[in-house]
């Protein structure tokens, strides 16, 4: 990923301002940020299965919010109306019994 602009890690919680390869720059930023968590969330599955962690073992993911990276014309979450980027969030449940 190349990107010139300048040092840009986390959007302010405001309207867009940045220029398009700023908003380009931390899209690419956050789908970096998702894969990690990702590969992080793939360990603790692996290891439910190393273990045999799945006949007695509750998972449940989830998150608070989800993240406008300029939809909308607007950066984080504190956005009225809620947006569905927003308000939509994953949530998974395993519960073996």
């Amino acid at each position: 990923h190349e990107y010139d602009g300048p040092h840009f890690d986390w959007p302010p919680y405001s309207r867009v301002q940045e220029t398009p390869e700023q908003v380009d720059h931390m899209r690419y930023e956050y789908a970096a940020l998702l894969s990690m968590c990702d590969a992080y969330l793939g360990k603790v599955l692996d290891m439910m299965d190393e273990l045999n962690l799945w006949d007695d073992t509750m998972l449940i993911v989830n998150t608070d919010h989800g993240f406008l990276l300029g939809e909308h014309d607007w950066w984080a979450k504190m956005v009225q109306p809620l947006y569905q980027e927003v308000a939509h969030t994953p949530l998974f449940i395993w519960d073996p019994r």
